[in-house]
């Protein structure tokens, strides 16, 4: 099983009571890795069918993302 690191970085950085990333430069990695992933998954839904594109990004590709 393959943890989610975008959804640990999320869980790690969010401020429980606020629901919201405080430190500015998270908010900033966890946002443009989210736009990233969000940008390929569209770049799949053009080229195959849209209801399988978002399992087409593989865990380990969002992994890449987030680790660049």
């Amino acid at each position: 099983m393959m943890v989610d690191d975008l959804a640990l970085m999320k869980r790690a950085y969010t401020n429980k009571k606020t629901g919201q990333i405080d430190d500015g430069l998270e908010r900033e990695v966890v946002t443009l890795v989210q736009t990233q992933v969000q940008d390929e998954v569209s770049q799949l839904q053009t080229e195959d069918d849209a209801s399988t594109a978002s399992t087409n990004l593989s865990g380990f590709r969002i992994k890449e993302i987030v680790e660049s």
